[in-house]
């Protein structure tokens, strides 16, 4: 009734929240290392703008650009309002920002960050190219002596650490983002499916939003709800609500799900579904 297509939640309990429809979709690592695990080789840190919310602030602008650019590109990830943005402002109005610049004038990534006694906190880091990453990191490697470890986030999938010379350090992998879809058909019909060369059929089961319940075609026209019985049970793929909303998000290919018994699908049929869908994974960081 509201419009709302998705809902995505910080859950007290997986099980909980998984009875009701929701599941998680995002795998991330908690890094702490130590500042001796940076290179002493000096890097290229090309200009970085550095500013807070007291000062330079209009600097914030090109901030909110780079996220909005890396975030239409990522599946799952957060579109920030200037709401949100307020309120990350509000929870850490101590934090401060380094915008990285490349020789064009044009910001290609940023940190905001936090110092906290000896720690350097990475509350965001977000690089449109690998020289606006390699920068970012060259400008908390160059300001080493007034901390003695860094901390942050990072997606399981970028392998974080694996570019440093020495890899081993604290990492601890967190699964705390769940994932419903809360309007079956207007997802799908939104949905940016890669190939569709032939129609596809979805059965869904959803026992606590019966709208949502049913069977779906999907084809390059659109998609429509149809009646069960007008097509055989071994040309579509079932799945509930929770498997098929992390499905539909990338955080695994659908043999997993199938190899895991969260889908009903013969090996023709998952060929043609493994076709019609993106193959990023997906990333979120946003905080409830």
């Amino acid at each position: 009734e509201q419009g709302q297509w998705v809902s995505v939640l910080g859950p007290f309990s997986v099980s909980f929240y998984r009875h009701f429809g929701w599941d998680l979709f995002f795998d991330k690592v908690q890094y702490t290392f130590p500042t001796q695990l940076f290179s002493m080789k000096k890097g290229d840190m090309g200009r970085i703008e550095r500013f807070n919310y007291q000062e330079n602030r209009e600097q914030l602008a090109h901030v909110k650009e780079v996220y909005q650019a890396y975030a239409l590109k990522t599946n799952g990830m957060m579109i920030r309002s200037e709401e949100w943005w307020e309120r990350l402002e509000k929870r850490q109005s101590d934090a401060s920002f380094a915008l990285s610049i490349d020789h064009n004038g044009q910001p290609q990534g940023f940190i905001r960050y936090v110092m906290n006694d000896l720690r350097f906190e990475v509350l965001d880091q977000i690089a449109l190219n690998v020289s606006a990453e390699k920068a970012l990191w060259e400008f908390i490697r160059v300001h080493r002596s007034n901390f003695t470890e860094v901390s942050g986030t990072a997606a399981v999938q970028q392998s974080f650490g694996s570019q440093w010379d020495e890899p081993q350090f604290k990492k601890e992998i967190v699964q705390d983002r769940m994932i419903r879809i809360v309007d079956v058909e207007h997802f799908l019909a939104a949905y940016p499916f890669q190939t569709l060369t032939k129609r596809l059929y979805l059965k869904v089961i959803d026992a606590f939003a019966p709208w949502n319940q049913g069977v779906y075609a999907i084809d390059s026209q659109g998609v429509v709800k149809i009646v069960e019985h007008e097509v055989a049970q071994e040309e579509y793929l079932e799945m509930d609500i929770a498997s098929l909303s992390s499905y539909l998000v990338g955080y695994h290919d659908l043999k997993w799900y199938h190899y895991h018994e969260k889908a009903i699908v013969s090996e023709t049929v998952l060929n043609e579904w493994d076709q019609a869908i993106p193959k990023e994974q997906p990333q979120f960081y946003g905080h409830f």
